[in-house]
């Protein structure tokens, strides 16, 4: 299990005239460069949401990218890639770069697992903003990564907390780095 009852992220978003409570699903990744074979060492971690109602792979805003210390411009492809979002049903064309992210799981005193993921075509990514709303202006772990990463997630709406499990324990994106 990567994730036993953790949970869930919960915000009001006070810039209605009425308040109105969210909860998502977020988990800590760790982004970088495409082919490393164990994640960087002493990069903060990052909150992306899981998102069903995003139909690509990942997402984020260039400012993400470069808080985890990489260059937009290094592993990014030449033509931009049709996006769609639950929010926005109209296809939006915009750049793409290649990237591995890292789940965090079990941590003991001598070892931490990550789960390993390699998005494809990449992580979309939107134009910097000045300033980072954390709520609004959050990265997105999208249905086409979920749906191939043989995952199985439980939602308790109850209890307010969510599960992760890796269904296969000996699959190659499950990394053991030693602490």
């Amino acid at each position: 299990m990567l994730f036993d009852q953790a949970a869930m992220h919960s915000w009001t978003d006070r810039t209605r005239a009425a308040s109105r409570e969210y909860w998502s699903v977020r988990v800590p990744v760790l982004i970088s460069d495409p082919f490393l074979k164990s994640p960087p060492a002493r990069q903060r971690r990052q909150f992306w949401t899981c998102d069903i109602g995003y139909t690509g792979a990942a997402y984020c805003l260039e400012n993400h990218l470069r808080e985890a210390g990489l260059d937009p411009a290094v592993w990014s492809f030449e033509r931009t890639v049709a996006n769609r979002s639950s929010l926005r049903p109209d296809k939006v064309h915009l750049p793409a770069r290649q990237v591995r992210l890292w789940i965090p799981c079990d941590t003991s005193d001598k070892q931490t697992r990550y789960l390993m993921f390699d998005p494809h075509p990449g992580v979309v990514f939107g134009a910097p903003r000045k300033v980072l709303d954390p709520e609004f202006d959050r990265p997105l772990i999208g249905m086409k990564l979920l749906a191939n990463s043989g995952l199985k997630i439980e939602l308790d709406f109850v209890a307010k907390t969510f599960s992760i499990w890796l269904m296969d324990e000996h699959s190659p994106n499950l990394i053991t780095v030693p602490k």
